[in-house]
């Protein structure tokens, strides 16, 4: 321990030589515990408050800090620390887990600013900002999966409107919500932008009945649009 005299003030502070070295030695060992318990949320808090004492079989099975088990937190992309990035159109990297409130109605929303693809044409980039809302059944939609799934049309050539219907498309075959819609706005090419909306709701429930109002009202309050 070494003691420095703040220059001007007068005043001693106190600073452990190696503090570094001994938090990363913690850390380490927070991971190594997690790791031959199986519990997924140990803290160091939590280990104060049940203390360290005796066996640690006493974590087994614990869950702290999370309300999923273990099988629910099967997801092959989040947390992975060799993420692939597709450089190609690749619906295969969406995944799901469980929504444990299916008896609820509830939207899901995500905001994508940096989509990209490719004209079809002339094979110059487009840009646009994304907005997916849904509501789920049973499956939801994991967002890093999402993410490389939507970084994946960069490279691929495809006018806006079929772009926002093949995302649609994709997420009901992944999930089958109950409802969606995908918006795409896309930032201006020659002096135009394009806005592409598409919606979906499940044949023969009310939320059919609630896409077709929502498609006939979508744009009640359009932006003003300066070049995005």
């Amino acid at each position: 321990m070494e003691r420095v005299k703040e220059g001007g003030r007068g005043r001693l502070e106190t600073r452990l030589a190696g503090k570094k070295d001994a938090g990363e030695e913690a850390g380490h060992g927070l991971t190594q515990l997690r790791r031959d318990t199986g519990v997924i949320g140990i803290s160091w808090k939590a280990l104060r408050q049940r203390g360290t004492q005796g066996t640690m079989g006493k974590w087994k099975g614990a869950v702290l800090m999370s309300g999923r088990n273990q099988e629910e937190l099967e997801l092959q992309l989040l947390g992975s620390q060799k993420t692939a990035y597709p450089m190609t159109y690749a619906p295969e990297m969406l995944e799901t887990f469980d929504n444990k409130h299916p008896y609820r109605d509830y939207f899901v929303k995500f905001n994508c600013p940096e989509f990209t693809s490719l004209c079809p044409i002339t094979g110059q980039p487009d840009f646009a900002t994304i907005y997916i809302s849904y509501m789920p059944d049973q499956k939801m939609v994991e967002s890093k999966s999402l993410k490389l799934y939507l970084f994946s049309f960069r490279n691929h050539g495809d006018f806006h409107e079929d772009c926002m219907n093949i995302i649609m498309n994709d997420l009901i075959k992944l999930m089958d919500p109950k409802y969606i819609e995908v918006w795409g706005k896309f930032t201006p090419r020659g002096g135009i932008s394009i806005d592409p909306y598409c919606n979906y709701g499940r044949p023969g429930t009310k939320y059919e009945q609630m896409a077709e109002h929502r498609l006939l009202n979508h744009d009640l309050y359009p932006e003003k649009v300066d070049n995005r």
